[in-house]
C-alpha cells in the first residue's frame, strides 16, 4: 500500500517582495524582488567597515546582493517595501544589520 503524497511546505528560505511601485533602471523595469537565506559572506559584506556605521546603507548592500540587483534599484525602492525585505533578512540571524528605523 502507497503512502499518500506529502504536502510540499513552502520553502521558508526564498520570498518574492512585490514592489509598491515599480523602479525602472538601466532599461530594466523592476515589479518585484526575490530574496533568499543570506549567506554568511553576503552578511559579511554588509557588516564591512564603513557600513557598520550606517544601518539603512548596510541593508542595502544587504538586499541588494542577496536580490542579485543593483544597490540603484534597492535605494529607488518605497520604505515600506525595503523594510518588509530586511525584515524577512533579520529573520536569518539576530546580528543581521538593523535599519535603524521604527517598525
Amino acid at each position: 500500500m502507497q503512502s499518500p503524497p506529502k504536502k510540499e511546505k513552502p520553502d521558508e528560505t526564498v520570498r518574492d517582495f512585490a514592489l509598491s511601485k515599480p523602479i525602472e533602471f538601466a532599461g530594466q523595469t523592476y515589479t518585484s524582488i526575490r530574496l533568499e537565506e543570506p549567506t554568511v559572506e553576503q552578511l559579511e559584506n554588509a557588516s564591512e567597515p564603513g557600513l557598520r556605521e550606517n544601518p539603512v546603507r548596510s541593508n542595502i548592500t544587504l538586499v541588494a546582493d542577496v536580490a542579485g540587483v543593483p544597490q540603484e534599484v534597492i535605494r529607488k525602492i518605497k520604505k515600506r517595501d525595503f523594510e518588509r525585505m530586511v525584515g524577512f533578512l533579520q529573520g536569518f540571524t539576530d546580528d543581521a544589520p538593523k535599519t535603524g528605523g521604527a517598525p
